[in-house]
């Protein structure tokens, strides 16, 4: 049991801030499903739900959990989420392109995006937090590296030289 705490308290210690940046797109991404799945459920809008889609944000989940775990594939965590998530996003778009049609075809005002089905609010606002958090994690470490036995000691560590 102390050997898991220690695994563990190591894992997130020798985590960087790029890794809470692919954690909380997949965490997102994950949001992102549920209210899909469940806004897109009713009847009236079943028509605009995209299995497509939906498959690409479960894809997004569990290769944002899965890539991140070991050393070796954290660095493709958040290109996958991203890209994964902006193919589900883009078939989104396409699904659900004649409710747009119709919900602006007066044009875009502020009564029209009022109006707009909670679904769709939610799933956009949501979709672009998701590119714009993986987009920045690429960019960033996802782990640092430690040195095993001054952590044990309580000595420095590679990142506190």
């Amino acid at each position: 049991m102390q050997n898991a705490i220690k695994t563990i308290q190591h894992f997130f210690k020798s985590r960087s801030l790029g890794f809470y940046f692919t954690a909380s797109a997949t965490l997102l991404a994950l949001i992102e499903l549920i209210i899909y799945v469940i806004a897109f459920n009713n009847i009236q809008y079943l028509q605009y739900f995209s299995l497509p889609a939906l498959l690409c944000s479960i894809f997004a989940v569990i290769l944002g959990i899965g890539l991140s775990c070991t050393k070796w594939t954290e660095a493709w965590a958040p290109a996958a989420v991203g890209a994964l998530e902006l193919a589900a996003f883009m078939l989104f778009i396409r699904d659900g392109y004649w409710y747009f049609t119709t919900q602006f075809y007066g044009g875009v005002t502020m009564t029209a995006i009022s109006t707009t089905y909670y679904g769709y609010l939610l799933s956009i606002i949501l979709f672009l937090v998701i590119l714009i958090l993986s987009i920045a994690a690429i960019f960033m470490k996802q782990s640092h590296p430690l040195a095993d036995e001054n952590d044990e000691k309580g000595g420095e560590t590679e990142c506190q030289k």
